[in-house]
């Protein structure tokens, strides 16, 4: 199972992955901007162990746009060509998610970042989620463009449009009157007993 080692750190331990098979790593109460790895195995491993933490910085020039977390996956005994279908399952906190557009999630790979867009999974109550597939492990940044404040006007004139459409209220004329509702309950009740 995943260990925690630290706020920012956990671990996971595999004696054995089989071939064909699915291997999963899940959060373990930390502020590692993911809840789960999941990635198949295609070759059969041995005495696997592979560590995930975020970090501050790193030592490489940044990608593009405001940061919201580096982590790195670093891993021991495990052949790169083993390993397909990485996926991460990301948590963004709202606020800073809401301030920001165009998030992406980056792999530093062979000297430059990978850039995948990921697919949102919906939101609970702190973050949103989302799908993140890549092609192995290495630095990661989640980043996102800052949004303009003219952005961010059009935002809360939608919702309050949005709203204005919830809270209209229903004119004198469009209800139904008592009258009408007792003609359609008869008509009903007269259906139903004589077809």
């Amino acid at each position: 199972s995943t260990v925690r080692l630290s706020d920012s750190k956990i671990s996971h331990f595999w004696p054995l992955m089989p071939s064909q098979s699915t291997a999963i790593m899940t959060n373990v109460e930390t502020i590692i901007a993911m809840s789960k790895l999941k990635f198949d195995i295609i070759q059969t491993q041995r005495n696997v162990k592979i560590i995930i933490e975020a970090l501050d910085a790193i030592d490489v020039d940044a990608p593009e746009g405001d940061i919201y977390q580096y982590f790195e996956v670093t891993t021991e005994n495990l052949n790169d060509t083993a390993v397909e279908n990485v996926v991460f399952y990301l948590i963004i906190d709202k606020e800073w998610n809401d301030d920001h557009e165009n998030i992406m999630f980056n792999r530093y790979n062979e000297g430059s970042w990978e850039q995948v867009v990921p697919t949102s999974l919906g939101e609970d109550r702190d973050y949103y989620n989302y799908l993140a597939q890549v092609d192995g492990f290495s630095y990661f940044a989640i980043t996102g463009e800052k949004k303009t404040a003219e952005d961010v006007t059009d935002t809360v004139e939608d919702e309050v449009k949005e709203g204005d459409k919830l809270t209209k209220e229903i004119k004198p004329e469009d209800a139904v009157s008592d009258d009408d509702q007792k003609s359609w309950f008869n008509k009903a009740k007269y259906y139903i007993l004589y077809g």
